[in-house]
């Protein structure tokens, strides 16, 4: 919690932004967040956590926090998985239901695809996706984009 002696030392003003009810708000973990005291009804965090696949296209970086197929699984089908990507329980808090604000955005592109586990980055789409954007051809890669 920032008090007003961190605001005086950053010099900064803190205001209140309340997030009307139903709406979203998208931040970054490097900047200053947070809530003004107890909810009064129910609010649901999302935190995204990247993860690297290894190079078996199996395993996670934290082999404890599961497997690529099933966090595929809970991209799919837009729910929490068993574990956090540290590896522990989730211990704060889990839906027991689907993300109500879900929106499903699919076959964008077949990168896209195999970063939320749709693909497998040995997939050919993929591979040829790869090549194009981190080729030489300028122009390729401006239609790929």
């Amino acid at each position: 919690m920032f008090t007003t002696t961190d605001a005086t030392e950053l010099g900064v003003e803190w205001r209140d932004q309340p997030c009307p009810a139903g709406a979203a708000r998208i931040s970054l973990p490097h900047l200053p967040h947070g809530a003004s005291g107890p909810s009064v009804g129910e609010r649901i965090t999302v935190m995204p956590w990247y993860v690297a696949v290894g190079d078996d296209g199996e395993t996670l970086e934290v082999q404890e926090a599961g497997n690529r197929n099933e966090l595929a699984i809970a991209h799919r089908d837009s729910v929490a998985t068993r574990y956090s990507p540290s590896g522990l329980a989730n211990r704060y808090g889990k839906i027991p239901f689907r993300l109500p604000a879900t929106t499903e955005v699919t076959g964008v592109s077949a990168i896209s695809d195999a970063v939320v586990g749709r693909r497998q980055w040995s997939s050919p789409a993929v591979r040829l996706e790869m090549s194009v954007l981190f080729g030489t051809s300028d122009a390729a890669r401006d239609k790929l984009l």
